[in-house]
């Protein structure tokens, strides 16, 4: 199969993606255990297919997985938050990393060989909303969310 990239850019993205573990760990010392299992995951998904990115099913499973996740994440840290500027920041971050998502996009259909720093900017934004998101959750929320998605 043939890889998604122009120039051997997976490298540059399978290091951005570890930035995901970033809230993970924030995650893991604020004990939102369960949000933190979920961020690593995303991680791992996005390494995975970063490691070998051509169109089988981790493209999917990444696709499909990032996508549930932001709008999870997204949802939960707007819902139900006890800080107003973390959740503020937390959405300027999040958007911010729509933004450059769209961009790296639109650059990679011009086959733009520097499309990747925009996806790199992409993950960083992401993994920086996902901190807010840990700093804008009761610990009661993130219990009653976990308990509800065990069954």
């Amino acid at each position: 199969m043939n890889k998604i990239t122009y120039y051997n850019e997976e490298k540059y993205l399978l290091h951005s993606s570890s930035l995901l573990l970033v809230p993970s760990l924030f995650g893991f010392a604020k004990g939102n255990v369960g949000l933190s299992c979920l961020n690593i995951a995303s991680c791992f998904i996005s390494k995975m297919f970063w490691n070998n990115p051509v169109y089988d099913w981790r493209r999917y499973l990444d696709i499909y997985y990032q996508t549930f996740l932001c709008c999870g994440l997204f949802a939960l840290g707007n819902y139900n938050f006890v800080s107003t500027p973390y959740m503020i920041a937390g959405n300027l971050f999040f958007s911010n990393g729509l933004y450059f998502f769209y961009r790296s996009s639109s650059e990679y259909k011009k086959k733009n060989r520097l499309w990747y720093i925009y996806h790199s900017i992409f993950h960083a934004s992401m993994a920086t909303s996902c901190i807010f998101v840990h700093l804008t959750l009761p610990w009661l929320i993130i219990l009653y969310f976990f308990i509800f998605f065990e069954f």
